[in-house]
This record gives structure tokens, C-alpha cells and sequence, in this order.
């Protein structure tokens, strides 16, 4: 079967795709490109191109409690993929959960859009584990935020109809949306994706709303899924009737926080959802909502922060004007590996490289770019506020708080 595995606008208003040698050309009569932006009119594709799934494979997805905002730490076969990275306020969360799925490195990052609290958590991510690829829609707004974004990494974008490996040969990702921009609207630009794993299939749906939901629909492609990532975090107009009647999902999991925002998950919502199966918010979990996909079906279960053995560390001093801290270890030899500072105020995330070992009765001094200090906070020059209260705090890497201090 063909398949797609990169987008290229040419001059003669075609697109060609190609994985290896297959080559397939999408009608010149469905792709406009606009200011360097692709989109498609209409459909073009069916649910005979996507490439059909083969073989045995595990599947373990832990929908992380980002406030609101989306992240899903994605293992297949035992390699980890994320679909979004929550929000900047979200990342002691979202590293977390990246320790409790025992991630090394993630293959790849699926962001749905440019959203802050799809993207906020993506610096952070990148400081605490190698990443491979980041994926995005081929439709897209504001291409200069993934350019940034994806500056040291290789990009790839996404049409409708690709089927995009993960874990072992057999197991993808399906690529259903968005085939037409909507320019003023992003959410509606959310790439929608579809993962088959056995007799179960999750449904994907970033902040979809209405009017992507009724293109979704328009493309005749299977939505009938056994867990659904509700779209739009459960808004009061989302997952409309429709759209749930084609879904008719076993398991709901709502990216929600209603004391941020109430609407978020909105009881209109939640009721619908919950004439097809379960309904689980992010905000009831702990750490998050723990799914596993098997040839026996799905679980779902709440996760809890690991506890992990206490280290005696201690934040002695935050220094505003120097906008250095310092740590002091009271305790046994410490390894800081995967452990970082985070800012209360700005949200700044430092991680503490491997192979950081901190004596016993010793102290360490991390600082920005320019100042004198043992270990440098790359990329920032202004951590410490200079006029509002900020506070700095010491994380584990499983996510306990080891230590916070005010800076002064």
C-alpha cells in the first residue's frame, strides 16, 4: 500500500509523498498553498490509504493531570512518544510523569497546535530528555512557533491519510485532521490522530471544536473507538451529538481543571459523554489516568506520585540580584540526576544534567548565563523576579517537593 511520510509543496500546485520508493500525487485541485501555507480544500483521502495494523503490541498511556491544558506520555512496544506538553505551569506534572513511565528519551512529540497549554511544557521536555522528532500538522497558522520550537530537531509534518509508525513494525498512528485552515480559529487546526491497537482504538482529538468536528465527520473515516481523548477539554459545545454517535466511545478522559476554569469539563458535556461508557477527568487523578491497551482490552487506573527516599537538601539562598540559588546537602552523597529547580512565578525549569552528585556537607551554586555559579541555566539571563514574589523549589525527579525557598 502507498503511503506518506513528508509533505512538499512544488511549483506546479502538486504534492508529492513518498515513503521509500512509493510515490503517491495528491490532485493539484485539492491543495491551496497561501503565504507558504498548505491546506486542502476537501478531502482526498480514504480509509483504504491508511496502511492496516499487524502483530501483537502493548500500548501504555498516561494522560497527565496538566491543569488544563494536554499531555499524554505515549508508550507503544516500550518506546515513548508524548502528544502535546501541557502548559509552563504544568511541567513539575509533566516531568513526573515522564519518570513514572521510566522514560530515557522520547522518539517523538505530537503537538496538536500552537496553544500555550499544548506547547508550554515542550523547553522543559527537551532540557530533561534527548527527543527525536517533532510532529506537527501539515495545516498549520503559525508555522515560525514550530520553526522555533523545532530548531534542534528534525520536523516533520502531517496530511490526513498518513499512517505514521510507532513502536514495533504494525502499530501507527493515523492522521485525520485537519485538511482545511482555519485562520482565526486554531483550535480548529488541532491534528487529530487515531491508534488501533488489537480490538481497541483511541481517538485523539486535540482542541477540536464544532466546525472541525463536522470536517472530521465529513471525511468518512472509522471513529468508532474504545477510549477518547474528549476534544477541547470538555467545553460545554464539544464532543457534540454527532460526533459521539460515530465515536460512541467505551472510556472518556477529560483534560479539565474547573477551579482554573469552569467550563472545563462543562456538565453538558460530561452528560453526553457519558451515555457511551466511563468518563475520567484529570483533575480526580492524582498524577493522571493510567490506560493500558492489550490483546486482553483496556484498563484504566489513577496514579500516584512514587515516593522516592527523602534527600536532605536544602535551598540556602536565591539570590535576586546575582539570580543564583544555592543547595546545600546535610545529608548522604546526593545524585541529582533528574532533579530540577523550578520558578514559581516565570515557570522556568533548570534540570540538573546526569552524573550530578552532590557531596555530603556540601553546597551547589546553579545560575544564569554570566553569573558565577557551579552550574549554568542555559538560555536565560532572569530567572528571579525583581519585583513580585517569587518562589524557587526543589523537585525529585519522580515530582516530590524537596525544598522551596523565596528569593530575596
Amino acid at each position: 500500500m502507498k503511503k506518506w511520510c513528508m509533505i512538499i509543496p512544488v511549483l506546479l500546485g502538486m504534492i508529492l509523498v513518498s515513503c521509500g520508493t512509493a510515490e503517491q500525487t495528491i490532485p493539484s485541485d485539492s491543495v491551496t498553498e497561501t503565504q507558504g501555507i498548505v491546506f486542502f480544500r476537501e478531502p482526498y483521502a480514504t480509509e483504504e490509504t491508511f496502511l492496516p495494523d499487524a502483530g501483537e503490541h502493548t500500548v501504555q498511556m498516561l494522560f497527565v493531570r496538566a491543569g488544563k491544558a494536554d499531555c499524554t506520555v505515549l508508550e507503544a512496544d516500550g518506546r515513548t512518544y508524548l502528544i502535546d506538553t501541557g502548559e509552563d505551569s504544568s511541567v513539575p506534572q509533566i516531568l513526573a510523569a515522564l519518570a513514572y513511565m521510566e522514560t530515557e528519551s522520547i522518539e517523538g512529540i505530537f503537538l496538536t497546535h500552537t496553544d500555550k497549554d499544548h506547547i508550554g511544557g515542550w523547553d522543559a521536555v527537551l532540557q530533561a530528555y534527548p527527543v527525536g522528532t517533532l510532529y506537527t500538522a501539515a495545516v498549520m497558522e503559525a508555522p515560525e512557533v514550530y520553526d522555533r520550537l523545532a530548531e534542534d530537531i528534525p520536523h516533520v509534518t502531517l496530511a490526513p491519510g498518513q499512517s505514521v509508525p510507532i513502536g514495533e513494525e504494525g502499530l501507527y498512528l493515523d492522521v485525520l485532521c485537519p485538511f482545511r485552515l482555519y485562520p482565526e480559529e486554531e483550535n480548529n487546526n488541532s491534528l487529530v490522530l487515531r491508534l488501533d491497537c488489537g480490538e481497541e482504538t483511541v481517538l485523539f482529538t486535540g482542541d477540536m471544536k464544532e466546525e472541525e468536528e463536522a470536517d472530521l465527520l465529513s471525511t468518512g473515516y472509522r471513529l468508532d473507538c474504545t477510549i477518547l481523548k474528549a476534544p477541547y477539554h470538555g467545553r460545554k459545545n464539544s464532543a457534540g451529538t454527532a460526533f459521539l454517535e460515530s465515536c460512541t466511545p467505551e472510556v472518556s478522559i477529560v483534560c479539565s481543571d474547573t477551579e482554573t476554569d469552569p467550563d472545563t469539563a462543562h456538565k453538558k458535556a460530561m452528560e453526553r459523554l457519558r451515555q457511551y461508557g466511563d468518563v475520567y477527568r484529570t483533575e480526580d487523578a492524582d498524577l493522571g489516568w493510567y490506560v493500558t491497551l492489550d490483546s486482553q482490552g483496556h484498563t484504566v487506573s489513577n496514579v500516584r506520585i512514587r515516593n522516592s527516599p527523602a534527600a536532605d537538601l536544602t535551598i540556602t539562598e536565591v539570590s535576586i540580584e546575582k539570580q543564583t540559588i544555592v543547595i546545600r546537602n546535610d545529608g548522604d552523597p546526593a545524585d541529582l540526576d533528574g532533579c530540577y529547580l523550578y520558578s514559581d512565578r516565570g515557570h522556568e525549569v533548570f534540570v540538573f544534567p546526569e552524573n550530578t552528585v552532590l557531596a555530603a556537607g556540601e553546597s551547589m551554586t546553579v545560575g544564569v548565563a554570566g553569573s558565577d555559579a557551579d552550574l549554568l541555566w542555559e538560555g536565560e539571563t532572569s530567572v528571579w523576579h525583581k519585583s513580585k514574589e517569587d518562589n524557587a523549589v526543589l523537585y525529585d525527579r519522580w515530582g516530590n517537593m524537596m525544598d522551596r525557598e523565596i528569593a530575596r
